[in-house]
């Protein structure tokens, strides 16, 4: 299974020591070179964006068709937009992005998706987390990573908590 990610997911799961479950679930995963970049210029205001940049299993590639990425940046920013076309050059399985208007965009072309919490049902199911509760309330209240609450209890439903 081919992996690619953007950036929140990545900072997010490091700010919450869970960065680890995405080499669980998926082995290697592919960030394109600004992903990288962008990982690296928030270190200094967050430093648990280090454990991204150290991780191993994390290989970083260039995107070759820039003028689809300049095509999709009217809607969306350049890290997605570089995630998006990355998944559709490596034939990836979905792409690891939170922002709405990425999921917009990666649909239309054809790329399917899994936000932050899809990931964190999905390492429950596998067995890789006892409960997503703590994790949860940990990416709400540690840094402020925004769900609703209608969304936080549907996680909770489908993890079976």
């Amino acid at each position: 299974m081919i992996v690619v990610s953007d950036t929140s997911p990545l900072v997010n799961l490091a700010a919450v020591g869970q960065l680890e479950l995405l080499h669980l679930l998926y082995g290697k995963v592919l960030l394109p070179q600004v992903v990288r970049q962008e990982v690296e210029a928030g270190v200094r205001k967050m430093p648990t964006n280090a454990a991204v940049l150290s991780a191993p299993w994390l290989e970083t590639r260039s995107v070759q068709n820039q003028s689809l990425v300049t095509r999709l940046m009217i809607e969306i920013d350049l890290g997605e937009a570089e995630a998006i076309v990355l998944a559709t050059e490596a034939k990836a399985s979905f792409v690891l992005m939170d922002d709405q208007d990425g999921r917009h965009v990666a649909k239309r072309e054809g790329v399917r998706t899994v936000g932050l919490i899809g990931v964190l049902v999905e390492a429950k199911k596998a067995g890789c987390l006892t409960a997503i509760r703590p994790v949860l309330d940990q990416l709400r209240t540690k840094v402020d990573f925004w769900m609703s609450d209608r969304l936080y209890e549907l996680a909770l439903r489908q993890a079976g908590e």
